[in-house]
């Protein structure tokens, strides 16, 4: 594998244009779950309120610790909201799969909305998720295209656990269910009958700082063991939307140490995360970092994407971006070195 791509929040969020609806951020996503939920996260009380506005995940560190037996259903009310978003024909992901192709490229995304995921069925191709790791990476045909979620996806189900809805308290602290078999839900539908028809919410690691998972862990588990392999085999990793936590040790330790390039983009404040990290666990790497946004930098990530290739011979076929683009650029304006 020679190119990782990894989408966070923040790519999600700015992947589209022209107004077009993309998911919420932050104190964002908490008012729009309390106005589309009413009756679930309408009903936490407001005294969590801030704390879910200044960081989601202490905010749900806090209801997972005084009330563990709802978190269920606000993991349910969670994905039904993340279901709702498609990507357009002119979002970002579809872009860079239009600009680049899959034959050198993967994905991961740390996102519980299915928008990379449809981008990639609507460009022709089918995600491979590796639900084992003992295939690898390169075992794919040219329409598969490597794709990794270490927090879950809002459409992954547990298959053959049919526990009616209402039979069954549990927390996201102790207990645990799981199968060997996930089921893969695109249909509008079909994800409302099982949501209603099932106790047990679909495999999202809870938003908190410890990513708790009661249901779907060996999956997840599986999946960070990939996202590990992703990142120690690619040679350039971009970083989209992705807010440096260091906490977030299954995503972080092997950012630290992998020999790729790494090119990072997610505002002002996520640049200053980032370089401080930089300078604590890669000071001897000449990674690159972007301060705007997404869509504001999108050119010039992917010129960086297109020299990366060029470089390495391996562009034959593609129909790269030509806009700003500059082979005598210096990459290092940017940069960390």
């Amino acid at each position: 594998m020679s190119i990782l791509f990894l989408f966070g929040a923040g790519a999600s969020h700015g992947s589209e244009k022209n107004g077009i609806r993309t998911p919420a951020l932050g104190a964002g996503l908490f008012q729009e779950l309390r106005a589309r939920v009413p009756l679930i996260w309408g009903k936490l009380d407001l005294k969590y309120g801030n704390l879910f506005q200044e960081d989601f995940e202490r905010g749900m560190d806090e209801v997972l610790d005084q009330h563990p037996r709802e978190i269920s259903e606000l993991q349910r009310a969670m994905a039904d909201y993340f279901f709702g978003f498609d990507p357009s024909r002119d979002n970002l992901y579809i872009r860079i799969i239009e600009l680049f192709g899959v034959k050198d490229i993967s994905f991961a995304s740390l996102n519980y909305d299915r928008l990379l995921e449809e981008t990639i069925l609507k460009s022709g191709f089918s995600p491979k998720y590796g639900f084992d790791l003992k295939y690898g990476f390169d075992l794919r045909n040219e329409k598969e295209v490597n794709i990794c979620l270490p927090h879950g996806c809002c459409n992954f189900f547990l298959k053959g656990l049919d526990i009616p809805p209402g039979s069954l308290s549990f927390t996201y602290n102790e207990d645990l269910f799981d199968s060997t078999e996930i089921q893969i839900i695109r249909d509008y539908e079909l994800f409302q009958n099982e949501l209603k028809s099932r106790a047990l919410p679909p495999i999202m690691a809870c938003f908190n700082t410890k990513k708790n998972c009661a249901v779907g862990r060996g999956f997840l588990e599986i999946q960070k063991e990939r996202f590990e392999q992703m990142v120690l085999t690619a040679r350039l990793i971009v970083i989209v939307g992705v807010q440096v936590r260091k906490h977030d040790k299954h995503i972080w330790n092997p950012l630290a140490e992998s020999s790729a390039k790494l090119v990072y983009c997610s505002g002002e404040d996520g640049a200053k995360s980032f370089k401080s990290w930089h300078n604590e666990f890669r000071a001897e790497k000449s990674d690159e970092v972007f301060y705007r946004y997404f869509a504001d930098d999108f050119t010039e990530i992917c010129n960086i994407v297109k020299i990366f290739l060029m470089g390495n011979e391996i562009t034959r076929g593609n129909n790269f971006p030509k806009a700003d683009f500059d082979p005598n650029r210096n990459l290092s304006k940017n940069g960390m070195s």
